[in-house]
């Protein structure tokens, strides 16, 4: 790789949404496509690039993708190490601290979504666990379960929003613990956390076995998007599994894969080392929000490229 030093990126905004079933694909690929092949053989390498904070349903702030990961990795007894890339410097200290996950539940007469619903029940699943709703938060939880504050309003600034917080309270708050092995690995060092952009982030190379970098590259500009796709197929080794996808939804505009008009197509693929083994293109919503998931595997080193340019 080139000397990071010498690579000018423009600075692009922070964006940290969330839900519980942005971990949903990311998870089916990790458990079809590498633990099959790698248990028993040796600690899974896995990487996630945009952790996510903020949940746009009841303006909660809590990350999922991480602990749904290491919730499936531990109840199938599979070793693994985990290295997660933000450049959010509050999803960092947030997943340092953290000590339960929570999802407010759902209203069924407004916005409810199933896939969050089956998402948080696999999470449970995974580690044995019952829903438990509470209606009140505890002294001891007052840190965790926190809700998204208002910049500004008539009542002062810094507040979260009284009427979002108290109607959350009378549906209830789903919460559960956090996976032992993560926190285990969180203090020994086997789970990573670095304040970065992935642009920019010295990692490894042929290191990782998998790779998520979801609902992420929509929001960067097409260089920038470059170089954080070649960052990570270098990181991967030898048929290691990256998950991406075209996540067109409203602040996030820039394509990524070719059929949405973006740069990632079958040549940039080959150049890269890397080959499409699934995918899944929602196509029937409107055309303003698009979703393209893919799962890729690395066949071959990436060219030797700057890492702001894929060769042309």
């Amino acid at each position: 790789m080139s000397d990071p030093e010498k690579i000018t990126i423009p600075p692009v905004p922070v964006r940290t949404e969330t839900s519980p079933k942005r971990g949903t694909f990311p998870r089916r690929a990790l458990r079809e496509c590498l633990l099959s092949e790698s248990a028993g053989v040796g600690p899974t390498n896995v990487l996630i690039v945009g952790a996510g904070l903020n949940t746009v349903y009841g303006k909660s702030r809590c990350p999922h993708e991480p602990y749904q990961l290491a919730a499936m990795l531990e109840a199938a007894t599979q070793e693994y190490q985990m290295t997660i890339v933000d450049s959010n410097p509050e999803v960092i200290a947030d997943i340092q601290q953290r000590e339960i996950i929570f999802y407010p539940v759902e209203d069924r007469d407004w916005d409810y979504d199933e896939e969050d619903e089956a998402a948080w029940n696999n999470y449970l699943q995974d580690l044995g666990l019952i829903d438990r709703i509470i209606h009140k938060i505890p002294d001891e939880l007052q840190s965790a379960i926190s809700f998204i504050r208002l910049a500004s309003s008539d009542q002062g600034a810094n507040r979260i929003d009284e009427l979002v917080y108290q109607g959350a309270l009378r549906r209830g708050v789903h919460i559960a613990k956090i996976p032992d092995t993560f926190l285990r690995k969180l203090a020994n060092g086997e789970v990573e956390l670095i304040q970065g952009d992935i642009a920019m982030t010295h990692l490894p190379d042929d290191h990782f076995g998998f790779c998520s970098m979801m609902n992420l590259l929509c929001y960067l500009d097409v260089e920038t998007q470059k170089s954080a796709v070649y960052t990570v197929a270098c990181s991967l080794k030898g048929g290691g599994v990256l998950v991406l996808n075209e996540h067109r939804a409203p602040g996030g505009k820039t394509p990524l894969f070719a059929e949405a008009g973006g740069w990632l197509g079958e040549p940039e693929l080959q150049s890269l080392g890397l080959e499409v083994v699934d995918v899944t293109d929602n196509n029937d919503k409107s055309p303003d929000f698009r979703v393209i998931d893919k799962i890729m595997r690395k066949k071959s080193i990436p060219s030797v490229v700057d890492r702001q340019g894929i060769e042309p």
